[in-house]
């Protein structure tokens, strides 16, 4: 992860993929239930809490546990039934993963959803981490993030479209690049951890999979 402003060396490397790592993949909202506020049948601060402390904190089977049982409020038997492993186990790694919830300072209200007037005036904070999952190339920190999308910008061009998605209870969007016809290209999935502080993390999605979970079309007209 580059500590200070990327070079010009630096933006050209290409991209490495991860190969089989284990993501948290992003779920749709529609998928999860998550209409307006009042009648969500998920609490949106429980996921985004659960969200953002899987990005920072947890294992991935840590992260699984505290979703299905803190989130989706599922009796712990039928937890272990799904993760295929024992009762015993999942109230373990429950435990686990409120505990490093906990010696973080993670608190829900830090994570809540901002208003749509906040929305609309969000920027990204001074050290916004931006991942390309399954990419293991990072770029953390303001001038990083600049840096690196001034590069997109340059190598792809200035026109593209933007159209909002919502994924585990966050704001985000597919973004499309023009191609060479005229028409809009689907090029990523981009998901928002937002804070009242501003855009944390940008999460960027390239794969095929998430991007037919979603529903995006593949291209879209001008």
């Amino acid at each position: 992860m580059p500590s200070g402003p990327v070079t010009e060396s630096e933006l050209l490397r290409p991209l490495v993929h991860g190969g089989e790592a284990t993501w948290l993949q992003p779920l749709p909202d529609s998928l999860l239930g998550l209409g307006a506020p009042a009648t969500a049948a998920i609490d949106r601060g429980s996921l985004r809490l659960a969200f953002v402390a899987a990005l920072q904190l947890l294992a991935p089977r840590e992260c699984a546990v505290l979703i299905l049982r803190d989130v989706l409020d599922y009796p712990v038997a039928e937890a272990a039934d799904i993760l295929e492993t024992s009762v015993a186990a999942v109230n373990s790694s429950l435990q686990r993963a409120r505990a490093r919830i906990r010696a973080a300072g993670v608190l829900q209200e830090q994570v809540a959803e901002p208003s749509d007037a906040e929305q609309r005036s969000w920027v990204v904070t001074g050290d916004v981490l931006m991942e390309m999952r399954p990419m293991v190339n990072w770029f953390s920190g303001r001038e990083n993030y600049a840096s690196f999308m001034g590069w997109v910008f340059a190598k792809a061009g200035k026109a593209w479209r933007l159209l909002p998605a919502r994924a585990n209870g966050q704001a985000g969007f597919a973004a499309y690049r023009r191609g060479d016809v005229g028409v809009f290209e689907l090029h990523t999935l981009q998901v928002f951890t937002v804070t009242a502080g501003g855009i944390g993390r940008v999460s960027v999605f390239l794969d095929a999979e998430v991007f037919a979970a979603f529903g995006l079309a593949q291209k879209v007209d001008g």
